[in-house]
């Protein structure tokens, strides 16, 4: 990786930027863009060129920062770049391009952000390409409706597309860890017998996810867990025994007391 030249650095951007009307010409400097820093160690010979749209370039974090930054001060005065321009990063398959793309997406605080999003999510195998679906690209949708934000989440979750339940378990994820979503109960709601449709990648979210909702209302998580052992969910008293040490004391002794009985 070459050394980060500030003044270099923002000339690129600055390029960058006056090519977003050509989605086509934007993607292509850009992967050229990403190449240029990326992590030498890791970087592709000359013969994997064609295939370093697959690549983890490993990117360093200020740089990638002020692409983010730089091409989102243009798409958010002229919004009607932003789809174009996501969708062709997101079809070349480049992990940082996708960052990107969802960032983008992420400003935009309109319902068609979702369908996006799902579009895409059904074709996604990658499950760290999945988070920035869920933590960047809803992310302005979800601050500006929270309430249809919900309602999509649980099409998704009741989905028989394992993708689409991922998605919906990431999405439930970035909600509660900010601060700023207050409607816990709904969530709540919607993760009763969630339980018995999850398997591999989708359990280890929805663990995380109750995890962190112990965090924010330990009350809330332990009733949720109470519920769900009261009714027999399948897959309860594997949850509670994998989240019983991320309980206060309290909420610990009455989840473990409930699983003796």
């Amino acid at each position: 990786m070459p050394a980060v030249n500030p003044e270099r650095l923002k000339k690129q951007v600055d390029d960058l930027q006056e090519l977003l009307e050509d989605p086509t010409a934007f993607v292509r400097q850009c992967l050229d863009f990403l190449d240029f820093y990326a992590d030498r160690t890791r970087r592709p010979t000359k013969s994997q060129r064609a295939e370093r749209m697959n690549q983890d370039l490993n990117v360093p974090r200020p740089v990638m920062r002020a692409l983010i930054n730089g091409v989102r001060s243009r798409t958010k005065k002229q919004p009607a770049l932003s789809k174009p321009a996501a969708t062709a990063l997101w079809n070349t398959g480049n992990h940082d391009a996708r960052l990107l793309a969802c960032t983008i997406l992420g400003d935009l605080r309109r319902p068609e952000v979702a369908k996006w999003m799902e579009r895409w999510a059904l074709d996604c195998d990658d499950r760290a390409d999945m988070a920035k679906l869920a933590f960047q690209g809803l992310t302005g949708w979800r601050e500006a409706d929270p309430e249809s934000f919900m309602v999509k989440i649980e099409v998704w979750l009741t989905a028989s597309n394992r993708r689409l339940r991922l998605l919906a378990l990431m999405a439930l994820q970035s909600a509660v860890e900010d601060a700023t979503f207050k409607d816990l109960p709904t969530i709540f709601r919607l993760l009763s017998g969630v339980s018995t449709k999850v398997r591999g990648e989708s359990r280890q979210v929805l663990y995380t996810l109750v995890r962190t909702l112990a965090k924010r209302s330990p009350p809330e998580a332990t009733r949720f867990l109470l519920d769900e052992l009261a009714c027999e969910i399948p897959g309860s008293r594997r949850m509670i025994s994998s989240l019983l040490e991320d309980f206060p004391t309290r909420q610990h002794d009455i989840l473990e007391s409930a699983l003796l009985i």
